[in-house]
């Protein structure tokens, strides 16, 4: 047989409920009803200051890396800060050094507390009590805040003084089209060059910053050098005048100098010009001198094996080559510069070498006469 509970119990249940909910203001309401915890468990506390809570509410979740650990337990604001105590699951270890977020888990989502690890780990844990200042907490952006800034941008914000821009540069460019894009092209073409160059420029940016170091690490060393050049500049800056006067007198010396030399190169080129002739007509008589100068050589050596004391007295005539006196009378004594100058110098010294080198060689004329005369040659 079904056993069914005695209606009188539960009808005194609901009036008892009922009067409960009917009592006058100093009654329970709704707010009094306690939410179901988040955690279980031993919890120990914790606290952060936030410059804006989001309107975070009381047993909101604390999640770390994206688990529940605890929940808050209260905010408070003083001094224009928001003050946010939670608790938190007792094995729960939070590393020294994390940062606190309010989030939202969606742009209408509910706020809940992040605890964010620090990038570097750390050895210690926050102990129970800890205070998270404002410099490790942040608060994101909520929708709220989102639209506030379109609003600001759209109505008299950034985009208001971009419409502005783009109207003032319509107006300049009314007109001017083809100046423009010529502007355009040519800015183009100087990007597209610099791009090219990209890596010469980063190169001469390495070196310059190596050499700004440089010049930084040497600062003491320069402003050191830069003391003792001091006085040797004033110094100098005393002496300016007579420095002014040497320079002036060096200048002088160089414009007479430079004449003197150049006299003398005409002086050397004629002198040249004027052996040549000599050389050329020696050149042109060797055939002639060679008989002559074997001659004498031959002389001296049957001289010396019949004079055997310390000197002989004798008389010596020879016939000059015919044609070599009027050779030599056409040395101009003093032969003009003008004269000179007109005829090629490199090829007059090469000339001049290559005849002193047949005359004074040891196969030219000069070379067997005094082989002839130390040695007694035939």
């Amino acid at each position: 047989m079904m056993r069914t509970r005695p209606l009188s119990r539960v009808v005194v249940a609901g009036v008892a409920l009922a009067t409960a909910f009917t009592l006058g203001g100093c009654g329970p309401d709704l707010y009094d009803v306690p939410l179901p915890s988040k955690v279980k468990g031993e919890t120990y506390s914790l606290s952060a200051d936030f410059e804006s809570a989001l309107n975070l509410p009381p047993a909101s979740p604390v999640k770390l890396e994206g688990r529940t650990v605890g929940q808050v337990t209260e905010v408070t604001t003083s001094d224009y800060v928001a003050h946010v105590s939670f608790e938190v699951m007792k094995d729960t270890k939070i590393p020294t050094g994390s940062r606190v977020e309010v989030r939202l888990t969606a742009p209408v989502g509910e706020a809940f507390v992040a605890l964010i690890p620090p990038a570097e780990p750390t050895s210690g844990v926050l102990a129970a009590g800890t205070k998270i200042g404002l410099e490790n907490t942040n608060t994101a952006p909520d929708t709220t805040d989102l639209l506030t800034g379109v609003s600001a941008a759209v109505t008299g914000g950034s985009y208001a003084d971009l419409k502005v821009v783009v109207d003032e540069l319509a107006t300049a460019m009314d007109g001017s089209s083809t100046t423009v894009r010529h502007l355009l092209r040519e800015v183009d073409n100087l990007v597209t060059s610099t791009n090219r160059h990209r890596d010469d420029i980063d190169a001469s940016l390495d070196a310059l910053d190596r050499l700004t170091a440089g010049l930084a690490d040497d600062t003491e060393l320069i402003a050191s050098s830069i003391k003792k050049l001091d006085p040797a500049i004033r110094t100098l800056q005393g002496h300016e005048d007579k420095a002014v006067k040497l320079l002036v007198a060096l200048d002088r010396i160089e414009a007479s100098s430079r004449k003197n030399v150049e006299g003398m190169r005409g002086r050397l080129r004629n002198q040249l010009k004027d052996t040549r002739v000599l050389v050329d007509a020696v050149i042109a008589e060797r055939d002639q001198l060679r008989p002559i100068m074997t001659g004498i050589t031959a002389f001296a050596d049957a001289l010396d094996r019949a004079t055997p004391g310390d000197f002989a007295m004798f008389d010596l005539t020879f016939n000059l080559i015919p044609a070599l006196p009027a050779a030599l009378g056409n040395v101009p004594i003093a032969p003009d510069a003008t004269t000179l100058l007109e005829g090629d110098l490199a090829e007059l010294l090469t000339g001049l070498q290559d005849t002193v080198t047949d005359i004074a060689g040891d196969e030219g004329l000069v070379g067997q006469l005094i082989g002839g005369l130390a040695g007694g040659g035939g």
